[in-house]
């Protein structure tokens, strides 16, 4: 997993650069001449991670106004109630091979892995 310190993004990003194919029927086809960085193989994974690093730092933090307290959740809490929430799902029928989409803001998903 690749940290930066804040404000230095030279390690976070590859440095721009674009090889153009023009191609017999019009289209042109944009790729880096740079080979991919290793990464993770998915979100999940990032979330893994930081549950086993840094397992108390918060994750998700929302309040309903500058008046009311934050509602917070940490990388452990999230990975905790993710792993409950899957394993509900798969218990109730649902397949592996059936892909799952949630559309939701970040406030409530909070309210889901409180």
């Amino acid at each position: 997993m690749t940290s930066a310190t804040r404000g230095d993004a030279s390690s976070l990003f590859a440095t721009p650069k674009t090889v153009a194919e023009h191609r017999a029927d019009g289209s042109i086809v944009l790729r880096s001449p740079d080979p991919l960085r290793d990464c993770a193989r998915c979100i999940g994974d990032w979330l893994e991670h930081f549950a086993r690093q840094t397992p108390d730092t918060i994750f998700l933090a929302e309040r309903d106004s500058a008046d009311t307290p934050w509602a917070t959740v940490t990388y452990a809490g999230a990975l905790r109630r993710i792993r409950a929430a899957a394993s509900w799902i798969l218990t109730h029928g649902s397949a592996r091979s059936v892909p799952l989409s949630f559309s939701r803001t970040t406030a409530s998903i909070t309210r889901c892995l409180r």
